[in-house]
């Protein structure tokens, strides 16, 4: 049955043939045995269908190739997304640069520290070129130790994350070969870039300056550029390092966007978790190995039905969380014509189906067992009767030709099922057509019990009871409140790993707001002696050393904000069902990053504040 493709096809192909001649020979494929099939269904053969924008194609896909790349809903497995991956490359290199950023920070931050050793090293002779060497060297050695301890403590958390990502990573399925060199370089490269300003600024010092006390870097250079006269001057003191603020900036704004993105991603989640499915997941348990039982599998449904704490059951081919159903083409008329035809999903079921998963009827009724010609009538759902057209639907038939050399099977639509949620919500509802078959693929257990183990077990017994010898045969069960959730499983852990990375990142810029304050707090030291002498609070020097940090963070919010709404909404694209870019996402991600750097700017500057200004004063 060429028009029949309800199982992956796996093709080894011979030493050379390339992709392009693979699809050219599957294309001669359909147009040779499928093509007739497809005529004969649908009155049209290919060229008409790509005429009117579809095609009927085998799409073949290197097996390596299927878990990160692969759009099709009915894998073998849940597949993943390779955005993802670089998703989290992006997020990895972000929290690398503001690494970097912190140990430029920081070690400027810290030149007082290091001033009067510029100074003697250069009236000793030092060159300025000789200085950069050393801090470079100095700065590649902070990253080689960095590299180390990386590595070990990458060995430490390695089975924390293979939990949190679900992954089964070990060291020794790492590819070193590349991966060794790849690590040392990039150690290089981090390692020149985070110390280049350090070293050309802290090489810079004048050495009659800072030997006389005068730590504040000033110059200032003239250049006339279209007539115009340019003057650039960095004063003493935080206010004038622009770049440093640039560099904080830069630091809160990806911290924003992460904690933008990960409550985004737990909306998204707790949406899709809370909205309407159209039917009930909650309390069903799905066993799926019921084809074992064969002819048996009606008895040991009665008998389930009999067991305390079991409130219905239903068999069928497909249930909601599924993603792997038939497709069938069905027309409105007998003759199956090209205009007629459409392709909808096909799912057996029990007359016990609808009222077992809580669905609601839209018009008509359910199946009755009472009612032998129901065998010969169908329900579909809202979806497939808004493409049918039919504007009463229970008055029409619908046609179903799977067999191309005989005519179409004509069948009652006797009702319309609620529209409900079928896999994932990435996905619009699709057409549904519900059919009455004694179907034992799988069967659905409601359950109401306060000692579910005990039930289960019960039910395993009777599964392996009802036939002779089925002990050694597995009793495969889930819970469908599971299936829906294993449905966002990849976007449950990239929740995870974003509050990973929003704690990385939150942690890094705060250290670098602590270097920061501790920079101005040492600056302007005997300025806050003063002020205290004068009768300054602390509430006030703190207010004082916080306030243009705190400046600087709000800054990077308005930056962040527009950047992750745009993130955001190319995130969201990928669901049919989603929530919009709420703004009390942006409000609590502004809070937390000002509320953050602010306890993170008082605690240092409330220690400043707190210094006796006896200490800081006695020189003068």
């Amino acid at each position: 049955e060429w028009l029949n493709n309800n199982v992956a096809t796996y093709v080894v192909v011979r030493p050379g043939v390339s992709k392009a001649q693979l699809e050219r020979d599957l294309r001669a494929v359909v147009q040779k045995y499928v093509q007739p099939d497809l005529v004969a269904a649908l009155h049209a053969g290919i060229s008409d269908l790509e005429a009117k924008g579809s095609h009927y194609r085998y799409k073949p896909m290197p097996v390596t190739r299927i878990h990160l790349y692969s759009d099709l809903t009915n894998e073998v497995e849940p597949v993943g997304n390779v955005e993802y991956v670089y998703i989290f490359i992006a997020a990895g290199v972000l929290i690398l640069l503001l690494a970097c950023v912190n140990f430029m920070n920081l070690s400027t931050s810290r030149s007082s520290g290091r001033a009067r050793e510029v100074g003697v090293r250069k009236v000793l002779g030092s060159r300025r070129s000789q200085l950069v060497g050393q801090f470079l060297t100095e700065s590649l050695v902070t990253c080689g130790l960095a590299l180390l301890s990386g590595l070990l403590l990458a060995g430490v958390a390695l089975p924390y994350l293979n939990e949190l990502a679900g992954v089964k990573v070990s060291w020794s399925e790492l590819p070193w070969v590349w991966l060794a060199p790849g690590m040392i370089g990039l150690m290089a490269v981090v390692g020149l870039a985070a110390g280049s300003y350090p070293a050309f600024f802290l090489s810079a010092f004048q050495p009659s300056k800072v030997l006389k006390g005068d730590l504040g870097l000033r110059w200032s250079r003239t250049r006339r550029t279209k007539g115009r006269r340019f003057a650039e001057d960095q004063a003493r003191g935080l206010r004038g390092l622009w770049i440093r603020n640039a560099l904080v900036v830069f630091q809160f704004t990806t911290a924003v966007i992460l904690i933008i993105g990960t409550l985004t991603i737990y909306s998204q989640l707790r949406y899709m978790q809370n909205r309407k499915l159209g039917y009930d997941r909650e309390h069903v348990v799905v066993i799926s190995n019921m084809g074992s039982l064969w002819v048996h599998a009606r008895t040991f449904e009665d008998e389930v039905l009999k067991m305390p704490g079991v409130v219905s059951t239903t068999m069928a081919s497909v249930f909601p969380t599924s993603t792997d159903w038939n497709i069938i083409v069905f027309s409105r008329d007998a003759s199956m014509s090209e205009s007629q035809t459409m392709s909808m999903g096909r799912w057996f079921v029990d007359a016990r189906y609808i009222p077992t998963l809580g669905m609601e009827m839209a018009a008509g009724r359910n199946f009755s067992p009472l009612m032998p010609t129901d065998s010969g009538a169908v329900i579909i759902n809202e979806t497939a009767a808004r493409l049918l057209g039919f504007g009463k639907p229970l008055e029409h038939k619908l046609y179903m030709g799977t067999d191309p050399r005989s005519p179409a099977t004509p069948f009652r639509i006797i009702g319309v099922v609620k529209d409900f949620s079928a896999g994932s919500m990435r996905n619009k509802v699709k057409p549904i057509v519900l059919m009455l078959r004694n179907q034992v693929d799988k069967m659905a257990v409601r359950v109401r019990t306060d000692d579910l183990p005990r039930l289960m077990a019960g039910i395993e017994a009777k599964y392996h009871a009802v036939v002779p010898g089925m002990a050694g045969q597995p009793f495969e069960y889930t819970f469908m409140d599971d299936d829906f959730n294993r449905l966002y499983m990849s976007e449950q852990r990239t929740g995870r790993l974003f509050i990973a990375f929003a704690a990385f990142a939150i942690l890094i810029a705060c250290l670098g707001l602590f270097g920061l304050v501790s920079y101005a707090a040492e600056q302007r030291m005997k300025e806050i002696g003063i002020r205290k002498v004068l009768g300054a609070s602390a509430g006030g020097i703190v207010g004082l050393l916080s306030r243009e940090l705190i400046g600087l963070v709000v800054l990077a919010v308005v930056v962040a904000s527009p950047v992750a709404w745009w993130l955001g909404h190319w995130w969201l694209r990928g669901f049919a069902y989603r929530m919009g870019m709420e703004a009390w996402v942006f409000g609590v991600a502004a809070v937390l990053a000002v509320g953050i750097a602010f306890v993170t700017t008082g605690v240092q500057a409330m220690r400043a504040a707190r210094a006796n200004p006896v200490t800081s004063l006695r020189s003068e």
